[in-house]
């Protein structure tokens, strides 16, 4: 017999003790004993308890229950401000590289041949490892931010 099972059998017994007993449980209890009234209050007593025990465990699966739903909205929050947070970081990335094609475009004729590649070159280093680390950067920031 656990804790709770011995804490329900205390207050099934003392309902009885103080006739403050449920209508509904020893009408039950009086059905299954017969009508024999002293067999209805150990039938009541056991009824009482099993309901007790199933108030309990209901009571401990909704709040299982409330805390993975806390849990998940927590969860789905934190992961759409971060989903938010590293697209916004990649469209400036992306802004940023439009920006230097439309430059070299429009320079292009004003450029040295070994000028223009070169600075073609530039905007792919930009995008192959500056971009990436422009993001991680972010993150980073980002997250000493939050720890503080």
């Amino acid at each position: 017999m656990d804790k709770h099972e011995e804490e329900f059998h205390e207050i099934a017994l003392k309902e009885v003790a103080s006739n403050d007993i449920r209508p509904g449980v020893m009408a039950k209890a009086l059905i299954e004993a017969n009508g024999n009234k002293e067999a209805a209050v150990l039938k009541y007593m056991n009824l009482r308890v099993e309901q007790l025990m199933d108030e309990h465990k209901q009571s401990i699966r909704e709040r299982l229950k409330r805390e993975n739903d806390e849990w998940i909205q927590h969860f789905s929050e934190s992961f759409t401000d971060w989903t938010i947070f590293v697209g916004k970081r990649i469209i400036e990335g992306f802004v940023i590289i439009i920006i230097l094609c439309i430059i070299l475009v429009l320079l292009n004729n004003f450029m040295r041949e070994d000028f223009r590649d070169m600075f073609g070159a530039v905007i792919i280093f930009i995008m192959i490892v500056g971009l990436p680390v422009y993001l991680i950067a972010s993150i980073v920031r980002k997250k000493t931010e939050n720890v503080k």
